[in-house]
């Protein structure tokens, strides 16, 4: 019986024949770019379809929450380029699409031994920061802020609400979010919001964009408009038009 892996990223289906050999040994889960299953205590290893160095940003917030949560991350990637010397340090584990069929068959299975167990021993130089209780504590605030920003994505939600919902002063709570997250507040909030809309953008053609932009937290249309197409690279209209031509 093949093992859950929880794909974030692009979809899978991009990686033609790569694809039959990934499910042939992982029961792969589409999750776009939603970064808060890993946050989830059933889940102790994700995996990311690196696409583009623009979706760099994004790993790295990937990479941050599996060193402080304890998971580990399987980064897919044909791009040789993008691993540095930051990402080599970081508790992951790499994999090239570049490699033949049989290689990457047999390096899928070995993973799939060796990875899902009930608690994954930390890599590298962080170990010492995870077993203590104040990073145990660090652990459960920053899964109960991704879980108030989740419940609140519609909400005119500013750092200074999360900040007070965690009784924190707002200098504390940035420097906090950073640490554990690797990007700031706002930038995993806009995140957050942009892919709820790809969301809603796909499973109802006839919904309005000013309405998909209300529900997810931005009442000037314009501004989400020019926010979304800064993050996609298309405008929320055009994205709809593409999905709805692909399918």
């Amino acid at each position: 019986m093949n093992k859950a892996l929880y794909w974030l990223g692009k979809s899978i289906d991009s990686l033609e024949d790569k694809k039959d050999i990934i499910e042939s040994e992982f029961n792969i889960i589409e999750i776009d770019y939603d970064v808060s299953i890993i946050s989830s205590s059933s889940v102790h290893m994700v995996a990311y379809n690196f696409n583009k160095i623009s979706d760099k940003y994004l790993l790295n917030i990937c990479l941050n929450m599996c060193i402080n949560l304890n998971k580990v991350l399987l980064i897919f990637h044909s791009d040789t380029l993008f691993i540095d010397k930051d990402i080599e340090q970081n508790n992951h584990i790499k994999i090239n699409l570049n490699e033949n069929n049989t290689t990457l068959k047999s390096e899928l299975e070995k993973i799939k031994i060796n990875s899902f167990r009930p608690h994954i021993e930390p890599i590298g130089d962080h170990s010492d920061i995870l077993l203590t209780k104040q990073s145990e504590q660090s652990n459960r605030n920053i899964l109960n802020i991704l879980k108030y920003i989740d419940n609140n994505l519609s909400e005119q939600l500013r750092e200074i609400d999360v900040a007070d919902y965690c009784h924190y002063s707002i200098t504390y709570f940035s420097k906090f979010f950073h640490q554990e997250t690797g990007v700031s507040f706002r930038d995993y909030l806009c995140s957050k919001r942009i892919n709820k809309a790809k969301k809603l953008l796909i499973e109802d053609y006839n919904i309005k964009i000013a309405i998909i932009a209300y529900q997810c937290g931005y009442n000037d249309v314009s501004y989400f408009t020019r926010i979304f197409k800064k993050k996609a690279g298309i405008s929320p209209g055009e994205f709809r038009k593409k999905t709805l031509l692909n399918r």
